[in-house]
């Protein structure tokens, strides 16, 4: 009862910050909008990946698998991207916290041409973590914490909401449907500020303003 109380709480704060900060950041205009990032609907497509090996491989820096992302175009046209997959993150891929973790796709850039992925390269995923819904709750929470915060800046991560059915190419897992989201990848975002990465202790990726 105790968690459902912060959850709660925060998810409130989180909605009042949204209400507020259009008045705040309405001077703040994003210099270099792609694609991916200026929609706000949900992209729907299918992740098809050997899901044991994606998901079960806990070394320290993970394999690419090959993969299939499909997305289901408001036509009712699908459109397929060969791309490579593999888990991401550090403690979200310890198996006692995430069955599931976080996911990195690798696109070939030539085939995006012309998509919604059009310039693309290596897009982080926040997925869902857990089957219960209380961690569906968690993930939309971390993305509407992101949204809130590309209102009072552009010196943020642009996030794209997902909804996505993974199918395992071994069929030894059943179809799973989550909503996740999508991260700005840090090259792009640092391009798109003049900025810089920064890399410091224990790793953390900084983008920060190259001085005048």
């Amino acid at each position: 009862m105790r968690l459902k109380v912060v959850i709660l709480k925060t998810i409130l704060s989180v909605v009042v910050l949204m209400l507020a900060v259009p008045c705040i950041g309405s001077n703040f205009k994003d210099p270099s909008p792609t694609a991916l990032f200026v929609e706000t609907e949900a992209l729907v497509f299918v992740l098809q990946m050997d899901m044991a090996k994606v998901l079960n491989d806990k070394s320290k820096d993970p394999e690419y698998n090959t993969a299939q992302l499909i997305q289901k175009m408001p036509n009712n046209k699908i459109q397929s991207f060969n791309i490579k997959i593999k888990a991401r993150g550090r403690t979200r891929r310890i198996q006692e916290i995430c069955e599931f973790p976080p996911l990195k796709i690798n696109f070939e850039k030539e085939s995006t041409n012309n998509t919604i992925f059009s310039g693309q390269d290596k897009i982080k995923m926040v997925t869902h973590c857990q089957a219960m819904e209380t961690y569906q709750n968690f993930t939309n929470l971390e993305y509407l914490i992101y949204k809130a915060y590309n209102q009072l800046t552009t010196h943020s991560y642009r996030v794209r909401l997902v909804e996505v059915t993974y199918q395992d190419t071994k069929q030894n897992y059943p179809d799973i449907v989550k909503t996740g989201f999508l991260i700005e990848d840090d090259d792009e975002m640092a391009s798109r500020i003049s900025g810089e990465i920064s890399t410091k202790k224990y790793g953390a990726l900084i983008v920060a303003t190259k001085s005048p």
